[in-house]
């Protein structure tokens, strides 16, 4: 018997969540495959806050820290990272997921 595994597009991704499908299990989507996020434990927790709150008073307004947002990628991934320093992009980001 052969099995083969379904990989998920970032649009077949985003309609399944919308759609209510994963009951809002914390997911990430990788090369297009469906990982469920372990739970956050009290101390990943603390430090990662630790973490965000010492890059933020390093680097400024220079760059945006991001706590646990997903992050849309081209070859079918949107990974949630603890922590991502990113390109202060404002609503340009916003209206190309939009589109």
């Amino acid at each position: 018997m052969t099995v083969t595994a379904y990989r998920w597009t970032l649009d077949s991704y985003h309609r399944a969540i919308a759609a209510g499908i994963f009951d809002n299990q914390p997911l990430e989507l990788l090369q297009g495959a469906i990982i469920v996020m372990s739970p956050e434990r009290e101390s990943h927790a603390y430090y990662n806050t630790e973490t965000g709150d010492y890059l933020r008073s390093l680097l400024g307004d220079r760059v945006k820290v991001r706590d646990a947002k997903p992050i849309t990628l081209p070859n079918d991934s949107e990974p949630v990272p603890d922590l991502a320093i990113v390109k202060p992009l404002g609503l340009f980001a916003v209206s190309k997921k939009l589109t």
